[in-house]
């Protein structure tokens, strides 16, 4: 595991942007494509710009999510549109393929087999995902004490015990199939937590972020 701490956004949207496009551009030298998951929240709106402005031959890059909300493309809590209307705005990005989870059933717990055959035949590499945590250290959609029903392959996670939407989600498994994860965590709070799980791994199962942090290629970037 990498840990990289630094003391401004300018900072954290730099190093975010360089090594993501360097696991990008490194996959797509060796296998053709590479595979991208992003999740929704505030921070990306920071970030991903920067991200998007990456020279990249974004055509060979598929861009997926790590979560959703059940809502759609243009609803204002979707992943999705949040991803879009940031891509809209990068001409070359747009050039990717963007795969999103929201599907035309009515729960995610009826979608999740449609949703694991499309992230199957779509055979891309999954090389790397942006991934924050919450205060109480979930990750994805993956929360303490959840209550879910995972897919047939054990790529997603369907979920309805988060506040306002029930949520799809990658899996734990799913995680552990990334080549290169990138976490990252800003506030003092998050810090606070994160830190005291690094410390004591064996005995914070608790935490979803704990699986996370087990994962030999992981890289996190903390706004301290």
């Amino acid at each position: 595991m990498q840990v990289i701490k630094v003391k401004s956004l300018q900072s954290l949207v730099h190093d975010v942007a360089e090594m993501c496009s360097e696991y990008l551009r490194s996959v797509i030298s060796e296998q053709g494509r590479a595979g991208l998951f992003l999740s929704g929240g505030r921070t990306p709106k920071d970030y991903l710009p920067g991200l998007f402005q990456q020279e990249l031959p974004w055509e060979r890059v598929t861009i997926s999510l790590t979560d959703e909300r059940w809502v759609p493309a243009g609803h204002p809590d979707s992943n999705e549109g949040l991803v879009r209307k940031i891509l809209e705005k990068h001409d070359e990005a747009q050039k990717a393929t963007f795969l999103g989870f929201y599907g035309e059933e009515e729960t995610p717990f009826e979608s999740i087999d449609r949703l694991e055959e499309v992230l199957i035949s779509a055979e891309f590499p999954f090389t790397t995902a942006l991934l924050g945590m919450g205060e109480d250290g979930h990750i994805m959609s993956l929360f303490p004490d959840g209550r879910c029903k995972e897919g047939k392959y054990g790529l997603c996670v369907a979920t309805d015990n988060s506040p306002k939407h029930p949520r799809m989600s990658l899996s734990y498994d799913a995680l552990a199939r990334i080549k290169a994860p990138i976490l990252i965590v800003i506030g003092q709070e998050k810090n606070e937590l994160l830190d005291k799980v690094m410390a004591d791994l064996d005995n914070c199962h608790h935490y979803p972020v704990q699986r996370l942090l087990q994962h030999e290629n992981l890289a996190v970037i903390q706004m301290v």
